[in-house]
């Protein structure tokens, strides 16, 4: 695991759940240094698993199945592989645990999907020709604000080749929430979060840790901007305030996808201030078409599409 790389990456404006940080950190925090960090009040609201099970075959071969009920029909071209699961002519693509940027194959069975990979798997549902709908499983509380919107474009793009639904789990928040809305249509369970329409940063000052072991760094450095927000110093008011602009820039960014996808007014967005709603508030909201659970919502979009 590329410990360097996470904690890197957690210093750049993320569209995620703080409940994602907070697992993230608990489970690698000190072995990135950083002690048994907490940032959330709710621990047990951790990253959501894959909503695939595993079953051994007559073979006693572990081989993956469906969390929703078969179909009575084969799958198209049986046994060729692809990079989604197939539920009769659905592609099924599973947005679940930490969102990445790069990565193309890492995926939840890890805790974390890319950005990369889900493109990979959008495109070649949209090109398979036995493949009539996607649903995307969504169970993610978010992750990068790098290459988020991308992949909004695109699946809100592939509306016009191929319909599309995503469904929640228990959870589509940040950048889930921003994926999943671009699909066509969009439903979730009594019971769930989505929303979190914001974004945020994180900044570690570890010049008291640092003093108590003794230590005193000295960073030598060309360029007036070279190690703006360095971790061994409070954070100076110029840069906290550059961060801030970076933040907001990106949640206008944010909820212009939101308000393309959902046929919303930006205000409208702007003014649910990053608060997360359970399903029946959420389709008052706007943020969801219908409150049904994954089976119900599949079958449906299954007549749908004929």
């Amino acid at each position: 695991m590329d410990l360097v790389s996470i904690r890197a990456r957690m210093t750049r404006p993320l569209v995620a759940d703080l409940r994602t940080i907070d697992a993230v950190l608990s489970a690698i925090g000190p072995r990135m240094g950083l002690g048994p960090a907490r940032l959330a009040s709710d621990p047990m609201r951790v990253i959501g698993g894959r909503n695939l099970a595993m079953e051994d075959d007559e073979a006693g071969e572990r081989r993956r199945i469906s969390a929703f009920p078969p179909l009575d029909m084969e799958s198209p071209r049986p046994g060729e592989w692809r990079p989604y699961d197939v539920y009769g002519p659905l592609a099924l693509i599973c947005v679940h645990g930490v969102l990445v940027s790069r990565g193309a194959w890492i995926g939840a069975d890890c805790g974390m999907t890319s950005y990369e990979g889900l493109r990979i798997q959008i495109d070649t549902a949209l090109a398979d020709p036995d493949i009539r709908g996607i649903v995307f499983d969504v169970n993610s509380g978010g992750g990068e604000a790098a290459g988020c919107f991308d992949l909004a474009d695109r699946i809100y793009a592939a509306r016009q080749i191929k319909p599309s639904l995503a469904i929640v789990g228990d959870w589509a928040c940040s950048a889930a929430y921003a994926v999943a809305s671009s699909a066509a249509g969009m439903a979730a369970p009594r019971v769930c979060d989505v929303g979190s329409i914001g974004v945020w940063s994180l900044h570690w000052d570890m010049s008291k840790q640092l003093e108590a072991e003794g230590l005193a760094p000295t960073l030598v450095f060309a360029g007036d901007h070279k190690i703006d927000g360095h971790p061994f110093a409070a954070l100076p008011d110029t840069v906290r305030d550059r961060m801030q602009r970076d933040a907001d820039d990106i949640r206008t960014l944010f909820a212009e996808c939101v308000a393309r996808n959902r046929g919303l007014s930006v205000d409208a967005v702007l003014a649910t201030e990053a608060d997360v709603y359970a399903g029946a508030q959420a389709l008052e909201t706007g943020l969801i078409d219908e409150v049904a659970d994954r089976h119900a919502a599949v079958a449906e979009f299954l007549e749908v599409i004929g």
